[in-house]
């Protein structure tokens, strides 16, 4: 009856469901638990998608136009995948605005965070600042060894170059790739 109010395209059949699962799909790789020592929790695996969709945004953004325009329904289908996720364990009506609250003031501080060690132009200074930026936002309470901090800041620097080096025209067709997984062991 009311069909006309539905969008034509629903972003879950579009390149933007393509990117978030290539997203969810590098998030989800093991290395990143067992070698690096990001927390195998809700929270962990929320930051670990963070971290990749907030690179990704960056980079459309800086893209213009149809970056921008890519953007917003990137950022709509994390958290439309973030509130069904929190329907799934069991969190009520009563307490997903809240919560949901709480995750984008979160996702809005790694995107700053982040942002902001990356736009530093000295690389040295730019993997000191991941590092910390990294320690408050990814790793919280469990701080791993600094040279597990620091593959995964040259990690972060190389998918963000690796994205800058991407055409905009393929993010927005679906089509992402992400630089190589961090090497060498962690905690």
């Amino acid at each position: 009856m009311f069909g006309f109010l539905k969008p034509k395209t629903s972003i879950l059949e579009t390149p933007v469901r393509d990117v978030y699962e290539a997203v969810i799909a590098r998030s989800r790789e093991p290395v990143f638990y067992i070698d690096h020592g990001v927390a195998d929790t809700v929270d962990g695996r929320f930051d670990m998608i963070a971290l990749h969709v907030c690179l990704i945004l960056r980079r459309l953004r800086r893209a213009g136009r149809s970056g921008e325009d890519f953007s917003q329904p990137l950022f709509d289908l994390m958290f439309m995948d973030m509130e069904n996720n929190l329907r799934e364990m069991g969190i009520g009506d009563m307490g997903i605005p809240k919560r949901m609250r709480k995750l984008m003031k979160a996702f809005y501080g790694r995107a700053g965070a982040y942002g902001d060690a990356l736009d530093l132009e000295y690389p040295r200074g730019r993997e000191n600042a991941l590092t910390e930026a990294l320690s408050r936002n990814l790793y919280r309470e469990n701080i791993p060894k600094q040279e597990t901090l620091e593959a995964m800041a040259r990690y972060v620097d190389a998918v963000a170059a690796d994205l800058e080096d991407q055409a905009v025209e393929n993010l927005v067709a679906g089509k992402v790739r992400f630089a190589a997984l961090p090497d060498g062991k962690g905690e």
